[in-house]
């Protein structure tokens, strides 16, 4: 999610560095999560129900302030942009930017271009995609319903060839036997 917003809110010449900040701050979480892990098991009796508490528990330290960060945090300016509203982008903009520089604008309209062309490309060359839609969504829950939530591999009559493929396939039986 960081890398997203980072990338939408940031100007061009700053997206790649910040992309780049990115992998180092996760790289350098997972070394510390590594070291605060063995310090805990180093640290602490093996015996106590700490010693696990303490690794995970300092896990939801970022995890929190990265949440209600995101409480705090505008609207993205490229989804506002998808949805037409132009003004409610320029404003979250803004919001970020701190000033009204002629950039802000340009890339406002070069967003509202963006996801125009997107949106066009994807409807062209890519139909598959036009499926997922709330009508179609409802329509699965109803034959999950008419199933009466059946598995795919319990609907044997129309997939019974599923079952039957790796028997096929393998030299070796069930039971752990010699190969033949």
């Amino acid at each position: 999610m960081v890398p997203v917003i980072a990338a939408e809110f940031a100007p061009k010449h700053l997206r790649g560095r910040l992309g780049a900040c990115f992998q180092l701050f996760f790289a350098s979480g997972v070394t510390l999560s590594y070291w605060v892990a063995y310090a805990a098991s180093a640290g602490v009796s093996s015996a106590s129900s700490t010693q696990w508490m303490i690794p995970v528990g300092l896990q939801f330290v970022p995890g929190g302030l990265l949440g209600l960060g995101m409480l705090l945090i505008k609207e993205s300016p490229r989804w506002l942009a998808q949805k037409d509203r132009n003004e409610e982008a320029y404003q979250s903009l803004l919001w970020v930017r701190g000033d009204e520089s002629p950039e802000v604008a340009v890339q406002l309209h070069d967003e509202s271009n963006h996801s125009l062309q997107h949106r066009k490309y994807r409807l062209e060359n890519f139909p598959m995609f036009g499926i997922f839609n709330l009508a179609n969504i409802v329509h699965v829950r109803y034959l999950v319903k008419e199933t009466n939530g059946k598995s795919l591999e319990e609907m044997k009559v129309v997939f019974g060839t599923v079952d039957s493929l790796p028997a096929g396939m393998s030299r070796r039986t069930d039971d752990g036997g010699d190969q033949r």
